[in-house]
């Protein structure tokens, strides 16, 4: 593939003068079955926050000031060592500066004897803006794109050395959105949103994936993880035009096209979605927060309602990706798990017969 043809036209579309009115507001939200910015943000960070609720489960939180500090009512196990029965065992503070147009927010996450776990750091610009709840921050919940009021947003999450494991990058502009993504300082993704309102009121969006080689190694303590992305740069762009008929019925057309402008069909257009950005970086980004999740207490999988929760969980994640068609061969082996299970009695049918 030659460079200069991924490249070029992307740069000329990237630098377009695109001509919305000021006093309309811009639809940035992808197609439906489409997934959103925070799903994508999601994929990787859920690994993380999971441990989170975990640590809720199986520990007796106290909470006081954005601060919340854990405690064991047993001996407890951790990486470092073992901690002794009805002793602080981990804790993590949320602190944020916010003024009329910008917030500054930084949630430290520590581990067993106070060791730096994560730490999440985001600055954000716009109007009207809100720092995190108690419940946010003790649930590790956290909103990524940009609402009607923000206009940028950095989220970088970093190691003990200040090493940003991620990096995500928000701007908007009038008639335009980019979210750019890092990983250990190299851009490998990027989402590009242009919104143009035409004669009729019919609105068009053109979405960019841009697709960017890169090679990444995390060298840790009894740990060395690597990716090397070799493709040649690219991107796929998607064309969504939103109109409506004579009745009044709202209709919507999707193409999809690659960086020669030639059309492509919607399957090879996931499937390098998958194959670009689900199953090389952040399969990567995955990899290096469960190593993290080792500098936590370890503990085991409460299940809370139900005895079917984490099941369930299982089947809803499942079910976005065959909405989103994505990530296909996970799926299939999931469903594999399920059926070996199922053969040795160790998933149940209860339901009544037909």
């Amino acid at each position: 593939m030659n460079i200069k043809n991924v490249c070029i036209p992307f740069l000329l579309t990237f630098f377009m003068n695109i001509s919305l009115s000021a006093s309309s507001l811009a639809n940035f939200d992808l197609p439906a079955n489409f997934m959103s910015v925070d799903e994508m943000v999601a994929e990787f960070r859920n690994v993380f926050v999971d441990k989170i609720k975990d640590l809720n489960k199986n520990f007796i939180l106290r909470n006081k000031d954005f601060t919340n500090v854990y405690l064991n009512n047993k001996i407890t196990a951790c990486m470092s060592g073992v901690i002794a029965q009805n002793s602080p065992i981990t804790q993590n503070n949320y602190h944020y500066t916010l003024t009329d147009n910008s917030l500054v927010e930084v949630v430290t996450y520590l581990g067993c004897k106070d060791d730096l776990a994560i730490r999440e750091r985001v600055f954000t610009k716009g109007r009207n803006l809100k720092p995190l709840t108690i419940e946010e921050f003790t649930k590790g919940i956290r909103r990524f794109d940009l609402n009607d009021h923000e206009e940028y947003r950095e989220y970088k999450m970093l190691n003990e050395l200040e090493e940003e494991i991620v990096k995500i990058v928000l701007t908007k502009q009038e008639g335009q959105k980019v979210i750019d993504f890092y990983s250990l300082g190299q851009k490998f993704f990027s989402l590009k949103i242009i919104v143009k309102k035409n004669l009729g009121n019919d609105v068009t969006k053109e979405i960019f994936y841009h697709y960017l080689p890169s090679n990444i190694t995390y060298v840790r303590k009894y740990s060395r993880l690597r990716s090397n992305s070799k493709f040649p740069e690219f991107y796929n762009r998607i064309l969504v035009n939103d109109s409506k008929d004579v009745s009044g019925a709202k209709r919507q057309s999707i193409t999809y096209r690659n960086n020669l402008n030639e059309e492509i069909s919607p399957k090879t257009f996931l499937e390098n979605f998958t194959n670009y950005f689900l199953q090389t970086n952040i399969q990567t980004i995955i990899d290096i927060l469960e190593y993290h999740n080792y500098y936590f207490p370890i503990t085991d999988q409460v299940q809370s309602g139900s005895k079917n929760e984490n099941f369930k969980e299982e089947l809803r994640l499942m079910l976005n990706r065959l909405q989103t068609n994505t990530d296909l061969t996970l799926v299939r082996r999931k469903i594999q798990e399920y059926l070996e299970a199922a053969e040795k009695n160790t998933i149940i049918d209860n339901r009544p017969k037909k």
